[in-house]
């Protein structure tokens, strides 16, 4: 996909009216914020439109930092993905959440402009400074394929998280933080179940780094990958997958469920990885 399909679905009225907005990258030195081939272009701006139209295709935004204030838009020759059958949580993770998981709250969009907030105070995807600009923070939370899910501790004071967006059945994770030990690791674990409850398979992680590979990730060719997204973004998830409801606590039949799908990945269905 030439990304020049993505920018004309959108900008033939914005262009004419602010030219200024659309970056030459030619202009500027990114060559120390690409280190793969994946970069397509950049602007100083994005919008909802372009980024639901981007995940559709594989595309993802991430911000350059206050050196250039660029954002560059990005298509990995190879991509890290979660298969949901294969997710690791070792023994030390299961006891942690068994001795801890009562001093917590889960959400899932109780906050969401908070969560890409407290995100940007520490992401890096491998970079010196954070990727995500001010822009990120106003347009995520903001769309309707949005969801973060939330760690709230015994204060109610947000503890850890993580958020994404949906192309179709397929989540993609954006980023995560922890304020409180493992908090973001708790968050991620019930987006595990959470997108298994509501028939998701697979996570796109965009980019493999030493802490998702050490809870299961795997890097896949960018063929293996579209055959993913264009069989999961098809597939819309229920609605209520978007509605902002409290995940835990629950029962303790219910507890003991999930801490028993932590140690037994299930199995369906789907592409293979």
């Amino acid at each position: 996909m030439q990304f020049s399909q993505l920018f004309s679905q959108f900008d033939s009225e914005f262009r004419s009216e602010h030219p200024e907005k659309f970056i030459n990258p030619k202009n500027y030195d990114i060559s120390e914020e690409t280190d793969d081939d994946g970069f397509l272009a950049s602007t100083d701006f994005i919008n909802p439109e372009w980024v639901a139209y981007a995940y559709q295709n594989g595309v993802f935004p991430m911000y350059f930092g206050t050196r250039l204030g660029l954002i560059g838009w990005f298509y990995p020759p190879k991509r890290a993905v979660f298969d949901l059958d294969a997710v690791v949580c070792h023994r030390s993770m299961i006891k942690f959440i068994r001795g801890s998981l009562s001093r917590y709250r889960i959400w899932i969009n109780r906050n969401p402009t908070e969560v890409v907030r407290a995100c940007s105070l520490n992401s890096g995807k491998g970079r010196a400074s954070t990727w995500i600009s001010e822009d990120f923070i106003r347009v995520y939370p903001s769309m309707p394929n949005f969801v973060s899910v939330e760690v709230y501790n015994s204060a109610d004071e947000l503890a850890g998280g993580l958020y994404g967006l949906c192309a179709g059945k397929l989540f993609a994770g954006e980023s995560m933080f922890s304020f409180e030990t493992n908090t973001s690791k708790l968050a991620f674990y019930f987006l595990v179940q959470y997108c298994r409850r509501y028939g998701f398979d697979y996570i796109d992680s965009q980019i493999l780094n030493p802490h998702t590979e050490s809870l299961g990730c795997k890097e896949i060719d960018n063929e293996t990958y579209q055959s993913i997204l264009q069989r999961y973004r098809k597939e819309n998830p229920d609605p209520s997958f978007f509605e902002t409801k409290l995940l835990y606590p629950v029962s303790d039949a219910e507890t003991e469920c999930f801490l028993d799908s932590l140690k037994r990945p299930g199995s369906s269905s789907k592409v293979t990885v």
